[in-house]
């Protein structure tokens, strides 16, 4: 490059401003493509989309690029890729990187993978095949990189993941507080859980956590509580320490962050009262509808006082998407303190057009618990369809609760298989069951199998108590057989008998006494029973 031709590239990559390169470039009768990446970096650094960017991309020519001129160009279009016109460019350019893959650097690659990432160019994932090759020479921040890169293309090549991992855990000494928190984040998204490299990287999060911002705190704790809420939890309340005193200024205006620590530290069980009411108190909810509708959540978790947030998540329903309406109407139904909130909110909730079918059944419950009789919203269960798991035996729940007579009981509609039936799910079936004297003996079979396989792993003590009382209370249907699987779970009750509230005692104590009341008895013929 001639000096001429060097001093022009500077003069265009220091211009003023976005028009101001363009035009300087226009100004001159020979520019090639070194010029022309100038003027477009400039415009992506500026994040700015003039008229004149249709005629610039014009000029571009992938086919005369070398690596570094390509990965320039893709980084910027990758900034500007909302703008009109980038994406035939951008398909071109990612045509010419597959044909260049073997004389890219550590640090093309890493832009690279960032820049089709920051596109969704899902059919680039071939360069991730070039990472093993690459990874040892990469920077911390080309690490980070590729590892949101890899998240964001949902890219299923797990030994090139493991890859990254491992360096990762290697370098971890290495990386900067934002690059820490990215790759913290990445890899809290993946399907597989690395949870080696959560570990190592969480305890250099819990050192780095003065020099981080309040955002990348948040996503910290974020990925910490997502990947693994019990072990992370001192972690997560040292990262929230650190925050708080950066969101003093925010906390009244609740912005994204700070809902973010709350969510964190409400889901490791953590300490979140002081934060969460710092901002439930203030009265001034400038957040949007989902944060409003996660902070409730969070209320409801902790079972927190007040009706602030009850009253703007009221407000809110028609802009709320389903699963936040499904949390809203659940955390009503949680916060008994707030009563007569909590049942504004949610007869709203049942008046608001709810076309998914999960929410309609989550109304429901929440209507049923706070003792609101709509049969309006019952009827329609009748026509719900793409029912999970959980759906349905919540919806069994609610129709026994009110003996709803209508035209579906859920029952029909669950077979043999429970495999994706939870403890809650099992048992609520098992109880409405019970109530409307169902006997479906195929179906109760089937919940006591799929029980007795979930009774150490997450069968709680009060799941366990209902299941008991309803296999002794459809005991007087003729279903009465159960005396075995009784006593094994009446044993396990005894064993945790200290988890146990005094109801779920007397319901278990009454259900063996019905149970073996409707045993036959022995013959006492010849001999006289002995007195206890």
């Amino acid at each position: 490059m001639s000096r001429r031709s060097r001093r022009l590239a500077q003069d265009i990559a220091a211009a003023p401003s976005a028009h101001a390169a363009w035009e300087l470039l226009r100004s001159q009768a020979n520019f090639d493509q070194i010029h022309v990446a100038a003027c477009l970096h400039r415009m992506a650094t500026q994040q700015a989309s003039p008229p004149a960017l249709q005629e610039l991309l014009s000029y571009v020519e992938p086919e005369k690029l070398d690596v570094d001129m390509l990965a320039i160009n893709c980084w910027s279009l990758a900034k500007l890729h909302k703008a009109p016109g980038t994406q035939a460019l951008w398909r071109r350019l990612v045509s010419r990187a597959e044909l260049q893959r073997p004389e890219f650097s550590a640090r093309h690659l890493s832009n690279l993978l960032w820049s089709v990432a920051r596109c969704r160019e899902t059919e680039a994932k071939s360069l991730l095949e070039e990472l093993p090759r690459q990874v040892q020479d990469m920077s911390p921040q080309g690490l980070a990189n590729c590892f949101w890169a890899i998240s964001k293309l949902q890219g299923d090549n797990l030994q090139v993941v493991d890859v990254l991992a491992n360096e990762a855990k290697l370098r971890a000494s290495e990386l900067k507080a934002q690059d820490l928190t990215s790759i913290l984040w990445s890899a809290s998204t993946f399907a597989v859980r690395f949870n080696d490299l959560i570990r190592v990287l969480a305890e250099h999060a819990a050192i780095c956590a003065p020099q981080q911002s309040a955002r990348q705190l948040t996503n910290a704790a974020w990925a910490l509580a997502t990947v693994s809420p019990e072990q992370m939890r001192k972690t997560v309340e040292i990262i929230v320490q650190k925050a708080s005193p950066l969101m003093v200024e925010t906390i009244e205006g609740l912005q994204h962050p700070t809902v973010g620590l709350i969510w964190a530290l409400c889901v490791t069980r953590a300490c979140a009262g002081p934060l969460l009411m710092a901002g439930v108190r203030t009265g001034r909810l400038s957040g949007g509808p989902a944060e409003v509708a996660q902070l409730l959540w969070c209320q409801a978790t902790v079972r927190a006082t007040g009706s602030e947030l009850l009253t703007a998540a009221t407000e809110h329903l028609p802009e709320l998407s389903s699963v936040d309406v499904s949390r809203c109407v659940w955390a009503a139904a949680i916060l008994e303190s707030e009563l007569p909130a909590a049942k504004q909110l949610v007869l709203q909730a049942a008046e608001v057009s709810l076309h998914d079918a999960a929410t309609v059944v989550q109304v429901s419950w929440s209507l049923t618990r706070l003792q609101l009789y709509v049969p309006q919203l019952l009827e329609r269960f009748s026509f719900l369809e793409a029912l999970r798991p959980q759906d349905m035996a919540l919806g069994a729940w609610v129709l026994a609760f009110w003996h709803f007579v209508g035209n579906r009981t859920f029952f029909e509609d669950i077979g043999a298989d429970l495999t994706y039936f939870g403890a809650q799910d099992l048992s609520n079936l098992a109880w409405a069951m019970a109530i409307q004297l169902v006997t479906n003996e195929p179906l109760v079979v089937a919940i006591a199998v799929a029980a007795q396989r979930k009774i150490s792993s997450e069968m709680t003590p009060q799941h366990l108590c209902n299941l008991i009382w309803s296999f002794a209370a459809m005991s007087w249907s003729g279903v009465n057989h159960f005396i075995p699987t009784l006593t094994r779970w009446s044993n396990e009750v005894l064993q945790r008998s200290h988890e146990v509230e005094t109801l779920g005692l007397a319901a278990t104590s009454w259900s063996l006494a019905t149970a073996t009341a409707r045993q036959p008895r022995r013959s006492t013929a010849g001999r006289e029973s002995p007195r206890r």
